[in-house]
Formats: structure tokens, sequence, C-alpha cells
């Protein structure tokens, strides 16, 4: 998953090689031929999920940036692409939209939720090693937690 803040003024492609730690040498093709080997070696689709297309810095690249990257990925069997936008800026970063699936959320009604419980449990805790002087090493323990919330309707 990847979201549309990460997104700047280079290609959607650069941003995804660079999101994963990838070389710098390899190209659109050889991106997306990886992930599709890689869905048609375990008999699955690879998702490219990109989430909130219109927090974007500029969202409007994303015109002239889907219709090529739909067309790039439609030559992989193996591999799908799920975009998503507020519906207040479609128009913003859909040049057009008909040609996509769309599937609408309303979101959530606030008015009919309430925190039914709210906890805080203990997490892993990660050690780590603190020099000191004359070769003397002491342990900095960092404690983590796990916040549960259960959300539930009136």
């Amino acid at each position: 998953i990847l979201f549309g803040e990460d997104f700047s003024s280079e290609e959607p492609w650069i941003t995804m090689r660079n999101k994963l730690g990838l070389s710098s040498t390899i190209s659109c093709e050889a991106l997306f031929e990886m992930f599709n080997s890689q869905g048609a070696l375990n008999n699955y689709n690879v998702i490219i999920l990109i989430d909130a297309l219109n927090e974007t810095t500029n969202r409007s690249n994303w015109k002239k940036w889907l219709p090529v990257l739909k067309e790039k990925i439609r030559n992989y069997s193996n591999l799908k692409l799920c975009v998503s936008c507020r519906d207040t800026f479609i128009n913003d970063v859909f040049e057009e939209e008909n040609d996509w699936l769309k599937i609408s959320h309303n979101g959530l009604n606030n008015d009919k939720l309430y925190v039914k419980e709210a906890y805080i449990n203990e997490g892993p805790v990660m050690k780590r090693m603190i020099f000191d002087s004359r070769g003397h090493v002491g342990r900095n323990d960092r404690r983590t937690s796990h916040v549960t919330v259960v959300v539930a309707e009136k």
C-alpha cells in the first residue's frame, strides 16, 4: 500500500521503486515484471494500492499519470491497480472517471458510534545497548505498547 502523500513530481513507478528501497537502475518494466513474476510464482494477483490520491501535493499530476500507469499494468496478468480518492477531488485527479470501476464508500456515521472498550497492553521490548566510558556496556530497554480501541454502534 502506498499513500498519495508519498508522491511528488516524479513518475509514480519511481516513487514505488524508491519506497521499496530498490536500486535506481531498475526500470519501470523491470519493476512491474518483478511484481508480476512474484504473483505468478505464488498463484495470486499483486495489487498496487495507492490510497488517498487527493493527498498528493500536486494532485492534478494524476490526470497524466493514471492513464499511463493503467496501460502499463494492463500488460501484466498478475498485476492489478487499485486507487482511492475522496469524491470531492475526483475531478482534480481523474481525466476520464468513467474508465474506472468505481465503488463508493459513505464513511462512518459518527452519530451512531461510541467507544465500547479502550485499553493498553504491554508490547514487545526492544533491547538496545548503550556504550559507556571505559568499555562498559549498559542496556536501554525501549518498551512499546498495544493500544486497542473497540468501537460499536449505539
